[in-house]
Order: C-alpha cells, then sequence, then structure tokens
C-alpha cells in the first residue's frame, strides 16, 4: 500500500523561500479564541520579513510577496 501525502501550498511557498536563500519559521497560536499565525523570514544580507495574519496560506501568499517586491 502507497501513502502518499499531499504538498499544501504553504508548504510548497515555503521550499521556494528556502531555495531562494531565505530561513524562516512559523508560529500558530490562540489570541482571544482565535488563531493567529506568525511567519517570520530572513536572509543573510539582513533582509527581513514578518508576516501576521488569521489565515495560514494568506500569510504564506503575503510573505511570498514581499519576498518578491510586488
Amino acid at each position: 500500500m502507497l501513502f502518499c501525502r499531499a504538498v499544501k501550498q504553504w508548504e510548497t511557498i515555503g521550499e521556494k523561500l528556502r531555495k531562494a536563500g531565505w530561513t524562516w519559521g512559523y508560529v500558530r497560536f490562540v489570541r482571544n479564541g482565535q488563531y493567529i499565525d506568525c511567519i517570520d523570514a530572513h536572509r543573510g544580507d539582513g533582509k527581513r520579513h514578518i508576516v501576521w495574519s488569521d489565515d495560514r496560506l494568506r500569510a504564506f501568499l503575503e510573505l511570498e510577496r514581499l519576498v518578491n517586491g510586488r
């Protein structure tokens, strides 16, 4: 029996960031009963982005937009 794990879109974005030289971390916590996602991405040249969102995919999409300068 073969088991395949579906790759989530946010994981694909994270892998693209890693290949482009970014190191990133992710944390999810609950504030006032609502999930909050925070992603911190940085590079060796001093560039850094921190994104907060109530949705993990939305946070990664925003981070991707910031990193690509759009």
